[in-house]
């Protein structure tokens, strides 16, 4: 069977952390609780156990905090060309969510790519 492949696609896999606002608001804990324990209260009611400390959260209950992606960007009558790129990138420090996710799909919209993500569908 072909599968067909686009001339631009882009490779991603984002990277998430536990997201204690979002855990204080789950589990209607008190703001002045400290994030540190707040994060040990999501992976306790995630089914944390002495053999799996750190269970999977849910991914409701995390933030962005980067995406990296291969790009493999094809021109007309030319070989296809990989560029690896990284938000944020080295040197522009810690960026929000909200900018880590539009920057990206700006840049899927920009290159008319077809996306594949690391486990996803």
């Amino acid at each position: 069977m072909y599968k067909f492949i686009a001339d631009n696609v882009i490779v991603f896999d984002a990277e998430w952390v536990p997201d204690a606002d979002s855990g204080r608001r789950a589990y209607s804990l008190p703001l002045e609780i400290p994030d540190e324990e707040v994060i040990e209260q999501m992976y306790v009611e995630g089914g944390a156990t002495p053999e799996t400390p750190r269970p999977y959260l849910k991914t409701i209950l995390c933030r962005v905090v980067s995406i990296a992606a291969v790009i493999r960007k094809k021109e007309r009558n030319c070989e296809p060309k990989l560029i690896l790129h990284s938000l944020p990138r080295i040197g522009e420090g810690t960026m929000d969510e909200k900018t880590i996710i539009s920057r990206f799909l700006d840049g899927v919209g920009q290159h008319r790519a077809q996306i594949v993500g690391f486990n996803s569908t």
